[in-house]
């Protein structure tokens, strides 16, 4: 009986020490949640039926959405686009944009898994514009720098106003000439007479 005892002990050790040898199996590993949007990029023009594209994966997911909003809504409202295939990595969402009014909006991709965890992913300020025109940007004027060994053209020097100058008093007019030659005449005239009468005078008295 001890015998088989003993036996048995040494059977049992050596299962033991066996199975510890032996590498545990390893756990499977879950791959890792994460969600992306490839396309459209941020602030691009969309018109018509536009094409978006990105990815979803990780275990247990259970829903993945994808929905839009207005940038300057305070109220954090979302509008419904489409619902991804849980089952499906990848993904390819046509959106016709006709469907709504001209204006900017923010994309939001939702997934929500089954541990509680929400991941999202958004595109900003995308400009549906089937409607409206098109803005484009207008190029600042660039200016033009002067060419070296340029020559700045001569601005025209103003001619000096000629100064009037006043009137000279020695100047004599030709009416003056007129008035002093008539009465140096009439002084000679007056001259003649006098000395007549002077010369008739002495005649007669001697």
């Amino acid at each position: 009986m001890r015998r088989f005892t003993f036996l048995f002990m040494i059977a049992f050790l050596g299962g033991v020490a066996f199975s510890e040898m032996q590498p545990a199996n390893a756990a499977t590993p879950t791959p890792s949640s994460w969600v992306e949007l490839n396309t459209p990029q941020d602030g691009a023009v969309l018109q018509g039926v536009v094409a978006i594209t990105g990815a979803a994966r990780g275990g247990g997911m259970q829903t993945a959405e994808l929905s839009f909003a207005y940038p300057s809504d305070e109220t954090g409202t979302w509008f419904f686009i489409a619902e991804i295939d849980s089952t499906a990595t990848e993904f390819q969402i046509e959106w016709d944009t006709t469907a709504i009014t001209d204006g900017t909006y923010n994309l939001r991709l939702k997934a929500t898994y089954a541990n509680g965890e929400v991941l999202t992913k958004f595109i900003s300020n995308v400009r549906v514009r089937n409607y409206t025109p098109i803005e484009t940007k207008t190029p600042k004027p660039t200016q033009t720098p002067a060419t070296a060994g340029q020559t700045a053209s001569p601005k025209d020097t103003p001619s000096p106003t000629p100064t009037l100058l006043p009137a000279n008093p020695a100047t004599v007019e030709k009416g003056d000439i007129f008035n002093a030659l008539g009465v140096g005449l009439a002084f000679t005239g007056s001259l003649f007479a006098l000395l007549g009468i002077y010369f008739g005078l002495k005649k007669t008295f001697q």
